[in-house]
């Protein structure tokens, strides 16, 4: 029989610079590292930190949630030693769909375990090739040309520009211009709105975006309240929209929108990401994976799960201010633009290296 002991730490960041997305600005961060241990002394951790304001669950019922799946954990382990994918995703499965970031969490720490017994990165419990992850840079319409050209010298070649501010759109203009007419073809461009626009200028807008060629833009006005019109001069972008049922139902038929952005801590971890991964792709529609500003652990498990689900397109894994002194770890460093294939064994950081960034209190 299996069983585990554990605890919840919580730690808090003020980040040296301005962590921010179209909409608000997000002056600190919170979040939990969850700490297991097996009965022979294997220790894995995972990590949840909802973003307030904008996640669908709170960090203290957060808490609460996987104070109780670790309970129920311990009474499915004296049938299932947890040495399966199938019982991790069972596991996960006793934690209600309104706490995502507990069950990406749970199941980060139970896959850690899982490779380390298997001697394994976790991306390999689900494929056995890997490739490098490709990233793109996060500008917003204040970024100047040492912005954008520290970027490309560290081989960025995909810029996402945030855009919807309030009284911004011709600053956003200025810097698109800059940036198409300094760099033409070389870069990629993305856009995100974060639901910024309002419906009656959406598409006088997405016009004017429209000639400096962006791929697509993210959430261009929360759906399905856009305008109703069979085609935009953009194509749109799903993200904090698949958040519902509801929404991902009406998304897969939608052909306006042809890139879903996939965020485990929003949509409920490696196996809800998984399937809609696999619904979109069903689709013909790209996926994307990206973060919501967490730390160190639920950054490299998005590394893990992009490679397992075998991602092509730049993700939206740029090493960010939430990691605060973590942007130093290995695995933050890009080479050519990308981030490195994991090679150590389980998700790659240990309980140790997170000790000076638990500010909180055990639960």
């Amino acid at each position: 029989m299996t069983s585990f002991t554990w605890h919840i730490r919580r730690r808090t960041r003020t980040p040296d610079f301005p962590v921010q997305n179209a909409m608000r600005r997000f002056p600190s961060l919170q979040g939990v590292y969850l700490y297991l241990q097996d009965e022979n002394g294997v220790q894995c951790l995972g990590e949840a930190s909802p973003l307030p304001g904008y996640s669908p669950d709170t960090l203290d019922h957060t808490e609460q949630v996987l104070s109780t799946a670790v309970a129920l954990l311990n009474k499915q382990c004296r049938t299932d030693h947890m040495e399966s994918l199938e019982s991790i995703e069972a596991a996960s499965a006793t934690i209600p769909h309104t706490a995502p970031a507990a069950r990406f969490a749970l199941e980060t720490a139970l896959l850690d375990r899982l490779a380390t017994l298997r001697n394994v990165p976790i991306w390999q419990l689900f494929v056995s090739d890997a490739k490098p992850v490709a990233i793109n840079g996060l500008l917003n319409c204040d970024a100047g040309p040492d912005n954008i050209e520290q970027l490309f010298h560290q081989g960025v070649r995909v810029f996402k520009l945030k855009v919807g501010r309030p009284g911004r759109h011709a600053d956003e203009l200025r810097l698109l211009s800059f940036l198409r007419a300094g760099y033409g073809d070389n870069v990629e461009i993305r856009l995100d709105a974060n639901g910024g626009l309002s419906p009656e200028k959406m598409n006088s807008q997405m016009r004017d975006y429209s000639e400096f060629t962006p791929t697509f833009i993210e959430e261009p006005t929360p759906y399905p309240s856009a305008p109703d019109a069979p085609m935009w001069p953009i194509a749109a972008a799903a993200d904090e929209s698949l958040i519902s049922s509801e929404n991902r139902a009406l998304l897969l038929e939608d052909s306006r929108y042809t890139v879903w952005v996939l965020k485990p801590t929003l949509l409920g971890g490696w196996f809800a990401v998984r399937r809609l991964a696999a619904l979109a792709r069903g689709a013909g529609k790209r996926i994307i994976v990206t973060h919501i500003f967490e730390s160190l652990p639920a950054f490299l498990a998005h590394i893990h799960l992009t490679i397992s689900l075998g991602v092509t397109d730049a993700c939206g894994l740029y090493p960010h201010a939430g990691l605060g002194p973590f942007r130093n770890h290995t695995a933050c460093k890009l080479t050519n633009g990308q981030l490195a294939v994991p090679t150590a064994v389980g998700l790659g950081v240990s309980s140790r290296e997170l000790e000076s960034d638990c500010a909180g209190e055990q639960v």
